[in-house]
């Protein structure tokens, strides 16, 4: 009796390692389209943005849009640094030579929605300047398909596996 129930229950334990295993490599699979996809978004975002000098609310709809047609939670973070120089103190009065302090302010991405989307009503752009930094980050907030099933498999396994960080130097734009 032993040795059919373990025939059994090796034959049920095969039928499923033989339905799980195909459908979790289609869950990779769709993955790894998803996190090309997000990526493409992210890059075509940040460059126009760049080459620009501004973020418009098309622009930015556009991203959000992008990254909602992966059919994914996912969380996206906008950071634009600026930096500014402020002169010091002078250090030889005879020729003018004075240290110059570099300050840099990062603005988040609720600062920037409130500059695209003000409460008058009348959306504007985010105008950036020659020199600064805009970086964006997306990453999926519910974990996938692909993850719930390598679960059964790795017991340690973050929810995050889409992740695209982005960025680049503001410049060339005329303003």
């Amino acid at each position: 009796m032993g040795d059919v129930l373990g025939r059994v229950f090796a034959a049920f334990f095969g039928c499923i390692i033989m339905f799980i295993v195909p459908i979790m490599l289609i869950a990779q699979k769709q993955d790894t389209i998803r996190q090309s996809y997000i990526d493409n978004a992210v890059v075509e975002f940040v460059d126009k943005s760049k080459v620009a000098g501004k973020i418009t609310p098309e622009a930015y709809e556009k991203l959000c849009y992008d990254v909602d047609t992966a059919h994914l939670l996912c969380e996206i973070n906008i950071t634009h640094s600026s930096a500014y120089t402020v002169p010091t103190e002078v250090i030889d009065p005879d020729t003018g030579y004075h240290e110059i302090a570099t300050y840099r302010v990062d603005y988040t991405k609720e600062e920037i929605l409130n500059v695209l989307y003000p409460a008058s009503g009348d959306n504007r752009d985010y105008r950036m300047k020659n020199g600064d930094y805009l970086s964006v980050e997306v990453k999926n907030i519910s974990p996938t398909l692909g993850t719930r099933l390598s679960r059964l498999f790795q017991t340690k396994s973050s929810d995050i596996t889409l992740f695209t960080s982005y960025g680049g130097y503001v410049g060339n734009n005329m303003q």
